[in-house]
């Protein structure tokens, strides 16, 4: 599994949907979150495996997580939320 780390210092508030459309002539969308000096862009599945809904739920359990973390400062506990019951090994 690979990681990303993204701290504080990168973070801006600039968001915006983009989209691309591919060379079969499926427009594909995105959110793209900016940071510092780069960019994210998490794109709008166009699968069943993996819904636009469950996009939507994983930002909403990052929200969640965020807002119910502990200041920095207080001694950290690490918990994960499962989407949909899956889990990674």
């Amino acid at each position: 599994m690979s990681r990303i780390d993204i701290y504080s210092q990168e973070l801006t508030k600039e968001v915006e949907l983009v989209s691309k459309e591919s060379n079969t002539g499926i427009t594909y969308y995105g959110v793209r979150m900016y940071l510092d000096r780069s960019a994210i862009t998490f794109w709008i599945p166009n699968a069943g495996c993996f819904t636009q809904a469950d996009l939507a739920a994983v930002f909403r359990i990052m929200a969640h997580t965020v807002d119910h973390a502990p200041a920095p400062t207080e001694p950290t506990e690490r918990r994960s939320h499962r989407l949909l019951g899956r889990s990674r090994g």
